[in-house]
């Protein structure tokens, strides 16, 4: 009596974790194109390509509205923090170095970031002058 009861357990504890999803995660990692440093306090702003469509937008894991952009700083690697989105999406990333950062003052970039559901994607934005 006492293995069926492990066994029907461990099947209901395997059942509960294989279908509990695993997070729609971007992250954005800003590097500059010519020394391959990263950049910190860098401002990432992850937007929809199509702003005139008043629709469009993406959404944040926790929000109930979409979202038509959202602003990041890196941290001091060049990194933005895990970003959750509830969907799958592809979005535009514009990014610009700290206006009083004497290294890579006035350099930008922009690149895209295609998040694919349940996985964590890490996308490498370059800038330069």
């Amino acid at each position: 009596m006492k293995t069926s009861e492990f066994l029907l357990i461990v099947m209901a504890s395997i059942f509960i974790f294989a279908c509990t999803p695993s997070p729609t995660e971007g992250i954005v990692s800003v590097i500059d194109l010519h020394s391959n440093a990263p950049v910190p306090n860098a401002e990432v702003e992850i937007f929809v390509d199509d702003p005139a469509n008043e629709f469009d937008g993406f959404y944040l894991c926790n929000e109930f509205e979409p979202t038509k952009k959202m602003v990041y700083k890196t941290n001091s690697g060049g990194v933005t923090e895990r970003v959750c989105f509830k969907l799958p999406a592809v979005l535009k990333v514009s990014v610009k170095a700290a206006a009083n950062d004497t290294i890579f003052t006035g350099k930008t970039g922009s690149t895209t970031l295609a998040l694919e559901e349940g996985e964590t994607t890490t996308v490498v934005c370059k800038i330069s002058n």
